[in-house]
C-alpha cells in the first residue's frame, strides 16, 4: 500500500469533510464472505502484522497478528544493494510518505528510526547493503509530531527480517493458521531489474509453502514485470498479482491489466459513501470476471469494518486484526455488554461516596480487549438513553465523561469496572 492510513491523512488534511459510515444495529453475524464461525472464506489481514502489539514488519508483530485471529499478513519488501529481499516499508527515507511516518503522524506506537538529514547512509534501500540497513535503520517509540521529527529517539533494536527468515518462521508453530501473505513490493516506478531479482527470490523461497502468495505494487511497471517473470520462469507457481489501487476505477484497471485480484485502498480525502458504493460494484464485477480475492485497506474503525464485511469483500487489511476478528465473530455484542455494565455501575452508585466493584472483564467474557474510543463511539452513536449519554459524555465538547479508562477492558487481565466514590465516576482499571 502506497498511501498512509486514513487516520494519518486525517491528521494532516485541513478542513477536509469526511463522511462517516452509518451505525446501525447489525444482524447476529455480519454475513458477506464470513459465516461468523471460523471465517472459512474471509481473510483477516494484519497490516505489517499487528503494529499496535509490536514493532511493525517484524516476526514478533506477525506472530501477534496471528494470535489475535488474523489468518493472513500484509508485508512490505525492499531490495538491498547486495541483493537481499528485506522487510521494510520506506524504500526512500526522504519521500513524502516516509517523512510523514518518521514524524509519528501515522499514530502507531513506533516510528521508523533513520539517519539524520545529511547522513551518508540516508539513502534508498537499494543503495544500502543489508548490514548497512540494519545498522543505520530501526524503529523508535512514537513521541508525537515534534518529538519524533526533531528528537533522535531511542531505537528499539528490532531485527529487520529477510524473505528467507520470514519463510523459515512461517513453518514454525507460531505461524499456524497462516493462509495468505500479501507481498507489498516497495520498489520505485521503473525499477524493473530489481523487480525481476525480487521475483526470482520470491519464487525460489516460497516454493511449496502452504499459504497463498498475493503480490501487489502501486506501480504497473513493477507488478507487470514480476508477473512476466513468473509466467516465464515459474508458470505453475500459485501466486496472484494485483495492481494496488487507491483511486476510483480499480475494477477497470484490473481488467485492463489482466490481474488476478484486487487491492482497493481508501484514503480519507475520499468520502465513505463513494468508497462503499464502488466496493459494491467491484465485488459484483470481480465475481463475474472471476477476479479473486477483493481486498480493502487499511480499515481500522469498528463501524467501517462492520459495514464492509456484508458487502462481500474477501478480506480486510487492518492495523488492528484482533478487532476485525472479534467484530466478524461476535458483532457488537462485546461493545454493548461492556457499555451496559458501565452504565449500570453508574446508575447503581451515583451519589454514593463509597467505592464499589461493579464487575470484571473476566465476568464480561469479552472476545478481545476494548479501548476507550471504541466504547465511546458505540455508546454515543447507538445507546441513546440519558444515563449512557451522560456517562460517556455524548453531549458535546463541554460534556465531561463520567467514566475514566485507566486500562483497556479485557477478559484476560484483572481489569475491573468499579465506582470511585471520591470522584463520583466509573473507573475501568485495576
Amino acid at each position: 500500500m502506497q498511501s498512509l492510513s486514513a487516520a494519518l491523512l486525517a491528521s494532516l488534511t485541513l478542513a477536509c469533510a469526511v463522511e462517516s459510515p452509518p451505525v446501525d444495529e447489525p444482524a447476529d453475524d455480519l454475513g458477506g464472505k464470513s459465516d461468523g464461525e471460523g471465517l472459512p472464506a474471509f481473510l483477516t489481514i494484519g497490516h505489517r502484522g499487528s503494529p499496535w502489539a509490536d514493532v511493525e514488519n517484524t516476526l514478533p508483530s506477525f506472530a501477534a497478528a496471528l494470535r489475535e485471529g488474523a489468518n493472513a499478513l500484509e508485508i512490505d519488501f525492499c531490495m538491498t544493494a547486495d541483493g537481499h529481499a528485506v522487510i521494510w516499508h520506506d524504500r526512500n527515507p526522504d519521500d513524502r510518505v516516509s517523512l510523514l511516518r518518521q514524524s509519528g503522524a501515522e499514530g502507531l506506537p513506533y516510528v521508523p528510526w533513520v539517519p539524520n538529514l545529511g547522513n551518508a547512509f540516508r539513502r534508498p534501500v537499494e543503495e544500502l547493503t543489508l548490514a548497512e540497513l540494519r545498522h543505520h535503520y530501526d524503529y523508535a517509540p512514537n513521541e508525537g509530531l515534534i518529538g519524533s521529527t526533531f528528537g533522535s529517539g531511542d531505537r528499539v533494536f528490532a531485527h529487520l527480517p529477510t524473505l528467507p527468515e520470514l519463510v523459515a518462521w512461517s513453518k514454525t508453530n507460531e505461524a499456524r493458521g497462516l493462509r495468505a501473505v500479501y507481498v507489498d513490493v516497495k520498489l520505485g516506478d521503473g525499477q524493473v531489474e530489481l523487480a525481476r531479482r525480487f521475483a526470482a527470490q520470491l519464487a525460489e523461497h516460497t516454493t511449496g509453502v502452504s499459504y497463498e502468495i498475493l503480490i501487489a505494487s502501486p506501480h504497473e511497471s513493477i507488478i507487470s514485470t514480476i508477473r512476466g517473470w513468473y509466467r516465464e520462469h515459474a508458470p505453475d507457481a500459485p501466486a496472484k498479482f494485483m495492481f494496488d489501487h487507491e483511486k476510483a476505477g480499480v475494477l477497470a484497471a484490473t481488467r485492463n491489466g489482466g490481474y488476478d485480484a484486487i487491492s482497493m485502498g481508501r484514503i480519507v480525502t475520499r468520502g465513505w459513501q463513494s468508497f462503499t458504493t464502488e466496493v459494491k460494484s467491484v465485488v459484483a464485477g470481480a465475481a463475474a470476471d472471476r477476479i479473486d480475492p477483493v481486498l480493502v485497506w487499511t480499515i481500522d474503525a469498528d463501524a467501517e469494518i462492520v459495514e464492509l464485511v456484508p458487502l462481500g469483500v474477501d478480506g480486510i487489511i487492518s492495523n488492528r486484526p484482533g478487532d476485525v476478528t472479534r467484530l466478524i465473530a461476535r458483532g457488537w455484542d462485546d461493545h454493548d455488554r461492556a457499555i451496559t455494565a458501565i452504565r449500570d455501575c453508574f446508575a447503581a452508585h451515583a451519589g454514593n461516596d463509597n467505592n464499589a466493584t461493579c464487575t470484571t472483564g473476566t465476568a464480561l467474557a469479552l472476545g478481545a480487549p476494548l479501548r476507550e474510543e471504541q466504547l465511546v463511539d458505540r455508546a454515543c452513536e447507538v445507546h441513546r438513553d440519558d444515563v449512557t449519554q451522560d456517562v460517556f459524555g455524548c453531549g458535546g465538547l463541554f460534556d465531561a465523561q463520567n467514566v475514566q479508562f485507566d486500562a483497556a477492558l479485557a477478559s484476560t487481565t484483572p481489569v475491573r469496572i468499579w465506582w470511585d466514590g471520591d470522584d463520583e465516576i466509573v473507573v475501568v482499571g485495576n
